[in-house]
């Protein structure tokens, strides 16, 4: 009888652990990534909606108690500049968009993940990849658990082009180029 009792108290914190893990989705039409640069002749910007993002959270109500996984795509041609097409084309030459299609996050752990209420922040820790190279990097978030069946989270972090080996975009026979430090901003609405 005590085999019996232990094997349904296990069964039972089991089933509970595997329902507190909510899986959520990009909400598509509410979301969007941008980076931001510079040049030697002004400030620059690219966003895209095309988004993909698949989250897997430990919840308990509209609290979130841990983040098992964070997964991030999107086409890198669906980056526009909203300025130029030639700069775009420039701009999809020097990360490769025809040989490395797509720019890809996945996560491999959280740091410093802390709840208040419905409130959230941490880092990412994992793999950015881009024009073929792999990359471990750190992105901040903070949240926002709406209802029970979606989330806010936006945050940014920066890198350098010539961590990943992107060379720089000239125009102008040279005489403007970007500079190396980029500023990667995103806003997500996430729901089950």
């Amino acid at each position: 009888m005590r085999v019996i009792s232990l094997i349904a108290a296990v069964l039972f914190i089991w089933n509970w652990q595997v329902k507190a893990q909510e899986s959520f989705h990009l909400v598509a039409d509410k979301s969007s990534a941008e980076i931001d640069g510079t040049s030697t002749l002004h400030d620059w910007n690219m966003k895209t909606t095309d988004l993909k993002c698949t989250a897997v959270m430990g919840m308990d109500g509209t609290v979130v108690n841990s983040i098992e996984s964070v997964t991030f795509s999107c086409p890198a041609e669906s980056l526009k500049s909203g300025e130029s097409s030639i700069m775009d084309k420039k701009a999809y030459k020097a990360i490769k968009s025809d040989k490395y299609p797509e720019i890809r996050f996945t996560s491999d752990n959280v740091e410093n993940l802390k709840s208040s209420g419905n409130e959230f922040s941490g880092e990412l820790v994992g793999k950015l990849q881009l024009v073929g190279v792999t990359k471990t990097v750190k992105i901040p978030f903070k949240g926002k658990v709406t209802d029970a069946s979606h989330a806010v989270v936006d945050g940014s972090f920066k890198l350098k082009m010539s961590e990943y080996g992107i060379e720089q975009v000239t125009a102008m026979f040279g005489a403007i180029k970007t500079g190396d430090d980029l500023t990667i901003k995103y806003n997500f609405e996430l729901g089950k």
